[in-house]
């Protein structure tokens, strides 16, 4: 169990904060590309939600994503066992290289890029259908989608679940470890 101090808690807040903004600037700029494609397509959209969603959906989207990653780099940097585990492994030339290492720390990338890539490639499938109407296509390239976001996120999940069983602590070691955290935080506040 890890105890914070309020400076560590305020740098938290002010690190995810301004990754939150960057995220979100950027997401602003796609939904400002989106928009203005679909005015020069004379395509504009009249329903309220529709066009709520294309202001609003890139924006959270790289927010919350960008704030989220800046999270686990924060986590990282702050966990000196980890980060010197990781720079021991580095000069040993053992880090983890492989595809397999690259997804286990890009996961929400992954599965953001595997479900746009889906999307797509669900609908190339499902536009060769001559019967169906545009609406009924887009439905059905969506549902095929979905199931394979879903089979990518019990994938990451896994993943993760494996790496947590590695790290498991005995029970002592795991009962002794907040009286050493607690000695810390009560050295430093003196």
């Amino acid at each position: 169990m890890k105890l914070f101090n309020a400076k560590e808690i305020d740098d938290y807040k002010s690190h995810i904060l301004m990754a939150g903004l960057r995220g979100g600037a950027l997401g602003g700029m796609v939904s400002a590309g989106m928009w203005q494609f679909w005015l020069r397509k004379k395509t504009f959209i009249t329903a309220g939600f529709v066009r709520t969603l294309t202001l609003a959906a890139p924006v959270l989207l790289f927010g919350v994503t960008n704030m989220e990653v800046a999270s686990r780099d924060f986590e990282m940097a702050k966990n000196y066992s980890e980060a010197s585990e990781k720079t021991a492994l580095k000069a040993e030339g053992q880090q983890d290289d492989t595809f397999l290492g690259w997804c286990k720390t890009n996961k929400y990338k992954l599965v953001a890029g595997g479900w746009a890539a889906s999307m797509v490639g669900s609908y190339v499938i499902v536009n060769r259908d001559k019967y169906m109407t545009k609406a009924q296509k887009i439905v059905q390239a969506r549902v095929y989608a979905q199931g394979l976001t879903v089979i990518m996120l019990l994938a990451t999940v896994f993943m993760s679940a494996g790496k947590q069983s590695t790290r498991q602590a005995t029970p002592e070691q795991q009962e002794d470890s907040w009286k050493g955290d607690l000695q810390f935080v009560e050295q430093e506040q003196k």
